[in-house]
C-alpha cells in the first residue's frame, strides 16, 4: 500500500461501525522487527515506524472496548510461523 496513513485512517474510522462485540480479539502484527529492518530511509527503519504504528493503534482500540494481541511489543524478530501460532491463540 502506498499510504499506510491512509490505511491506519480508514481502519479507525471503522472502529465507530464496528463494536466490540462483534468479534473478540483484533491480532496487530507490526511487521519486521529485529535482525529484519525492513525498508529504510537514511537511519530511519520501517520496523520503528511499524512498531510505532502497531502500538499506537493497540491503545485506540484498546480505548475503543476492543480485545487486543500483538505479535510484537519491541524490537525483537518473530518469524512468519510465529506469527501465525500468535495470530492463531
Amino acid at each position: 500500500m502506498k499510504s499506510p496513513f491512509a490505511s491506519l485512517v480508514l481502519l479507525l474510522g471503522s472502529l465507530s461501525i464496528a463494536t466490540a462485540g462483534s468479534f473478540n480479539t483484533v491480532v496487530i502484527d507490526a511487521g519486521h522487527g529485529g535482525r529484519d529492518n525492513g525498508g529504510s530511509y537514511g537511519k530511519v527503519y520501517e520496523k520503528w515506524l511499524a512498531l510505532d504504528t502497531a502500538m499506537r493503534v493497540d491503545r485506540k482500540l484498546r480505548s475503543k472496548g476492543f480485545k487486543t494481541v500483538m505479535t510484537r511489543k519491541s524490537d525483537n524478530f518473530i518469524s512468519l510461523p510465529g506469527r501465525v501460532k500468535i495470530g492463531n491463540r
